[in-house]
C-alpha cells in the first residue's frame, strides 16, 4: 500500500484506512468497476503489487 503520491503511508494514513474498513458495505464500493474501495479513496492510498 503506498499513498496517492507513492510514498509509504504514515500512522495516520494507515489509521484513517484501517477505520474506514468498517464503514458498512464498503465491499459495495467495487460494484460498478471501481478499482479502489471507499476505504483506499477517503484515505488517499493504493494497494500495488510487487512482483
Amino acid at each position: 500500500m503506498v499513498t496517492e503520491t507513492g510514498e509509504s503511508p504514515g500512522f495516520r494514513t494507515i489509521l484513517i484506512r484501517s477505520l474506514c474498513r468498517f464503514i458498512p458495505f464498503d465491499a459495495l464500493s467495487f460494484l460498478g468497476g471501481e478499482e479502489s474501495g471507499w476505504h483506499d479513496r477517503i484515505s488517499g492510498t493504493r494497494v500495488i503489487s510487487r512482483n
